[in-house]
Order: C-alpha cells, then structure tokens, then sequence
C-alpha cells in the first residue's frame, strides 16, 4: 500500500470512529445508575456465592478467605445504595419494581438493615468460628432475600 492510499484509508478509519462516536447518545443518569449498581451487585455475587458453600457445609471452611469474602462483601453493601438515586427509576435494563420508588423509605429501612447485617457478618468471621459465621450470614441472606421479595422482578 502506497503512502496516499494510507493516509486516505487512516482518515477514512477515525471519520467512521468520529462519526459513530458522535452517533451515539451517551447513557442517561439513569442507565448510569443501573449499569453502576448491576456491576456492584455481580461483584456481589461473586463473593457473595463461595459462602453459600461455606455454611451449607459444602466447602471446607478457610477461615482467611471467608474473611476475605466477607470483607469484600460488606465493602460493596455499604456503595451499592448510591446506585439507587431517585432519577434512577427510569433507567433500563433493571429488575428494580416500581414499588422502590413508591415506598422509598420502607426500601431505605430494608437497605439499612440488610447492610448493618453485612456489618455483623464481616464481624463474625474475623473470630474465625464458622457457626458465628452461619448464624450472622443466615441473618445477612433473610435481610437480603426480603428486600428482593419485595423490590426486585426476578
């Protein structure tokens, strides 16, 4: 290839990039919200999943990376209510049912409670008992699981 034919086909290669770039209509706050608390809860869930084996007495338990686990967890819970704004009802894809933003304060109570439970769990496995850790996370899931009961579309 010749040195014009490059030239042309680089400027032909950021014009499509450019003009693609500009086609695009960036995210709403909205979607932002969403996209932002659907990556905190898959962060979540990734460390949320090798407890379940922990308690369900499936996986041996390591106290150190329950510890970890836990940590990560609870670090996550106490960010994940920013990803619930009030503008954030209209934002798309969510499971969040429109009776969030209907009783907002009863949501707010049951993200207190599910992240103070999340507080007690990273608690529990610092004293490196596993039925401490049982108990407190069997309370963290119920607290967890009624919020979703109540607010999330499955």
């Amino acid at each position: 290839m010749n040195r014009k034919s490059l030239l042309l086909t680089a400027v032909a290669a950021v014009t499509l990039l450019v003009g693609s770039a500009v086609a695009q209509t960036p995210p709403s706050r909205a979607d932002q919200a969403v996209a932002y608390r659907k990556a905190m809860y898959q962060v979540m869930y990734n460390n949320w999943v090798p407890l379940v084996g922990v308690v369900q007495g499936k996986v041996p338990f390591d106290a150190k990376a329950v510890q970890k686990r836990t940590a990560r967890a609870n670090f996550l819970a106490q960010m994940i209510s920013e990803g619930f704004p009030a503008d954030s009802q209209e934002g798309k894809p969510t499971r969040a049912k429109p009776e969030l933003w209907a009783n907002r304060a009863d949501f707010d109570q049951l993200m207190s409670t599910w992240q103070k439970s999340m507080v007690a769990l990273e608690a529990a496995a610092k004293t490196g008992k596993l039925d401490k850790v049982t108990a407190a996370f069997n309370t963290t899931r119920d607290n967890c699981k009624a919020c979703h009961d109540k607010y999330r579309n499955e």
